[in-house]
């Protein structure tokens, strides 16, 4: 994603240890009538390291994609969704709702 005044990006913890952070990035089109780019990531600290454990994306060349982390060896799956800002809530959504799940598996799959 460019550098310019049409990238927004914004966080939140998931929990109140602040061990888990929802990290948000878009860009809108030159005119900001759409998104033409987006990354939605959980970032968790495992073993005092910050690790991507699942990420939701599409770029200005490629569709809406999601890269499975959690997953030993991790996988990637593109998704039947338009770069748009209800898959953006969408995912957001889904990484809000099932952060621990995802966690979790991460944990599990590298013991």
């Amino acid at each position: 994603m460019n550098c310019n005044n049409n990238d927004q990006t914004f966080s939140e913890y998931l929990d109140k240890e602040m061990q888990n952070k929802l990290l948000v990035r878009f860009v809108f089109s030159k005119d900001f009538s759409k998104i033409s780019a987006f990354s939605i990531s959980l970032i968790s600290i495992i073993a005092e390291e910050p690790r991507e454990i699942i990420r939701f994306d599409a770029t200005v060349r490629e569709k809406t994609n999601v890269h499975r982390f959690y997953n030993n060896p991790p996988t990637k799956q593109y998704l039947e969704k338009e770069k748009n800002f209800e898959t953006l809530e969408e995912c957001i959504k889904n990484i809000r709702n099932k952060w621990n799940e995802y966690r979790l598996k991460y944990l599990e799959n590298r013991q």
